[in-house]
């Protein structure tokens, strides 16, 4: 089973759709996996405008680094 990690200034999951996503991968994925949901980072642009770059999940792993978007479609 996966650990999910909360970010420091992160709010929980968004909507129920992220919430079920988060419970899945946190059971179907190994035990040295990472899941860190809803991280945002800052990102400066060539004008030096600071934009932030919103991640609904990422997954980390020992051999890499996956960014999952999740859509909540019906």
């Amino acid at each position: 089973m996966a650990t999910i990690i909360q970010a420091k200034h992160s709010k929980g999951t968004v909507n129920a759709g992220e919430e079920r996503l988060l419970k899945f991968l946190e059971v179907n994925l190994p035990d040295d996996y990472f899941i860190v949901p809803n991280v945002e980072f800052a990102n400066v642009t060539p004008h030096g405008q600071v934009q932030y770059l919103e991640y609904d999940c990422i997954v980390l792993t020992p051999h890499s680094l996956y960014n999952i978007e999740n859509k909540d479609w019906s």
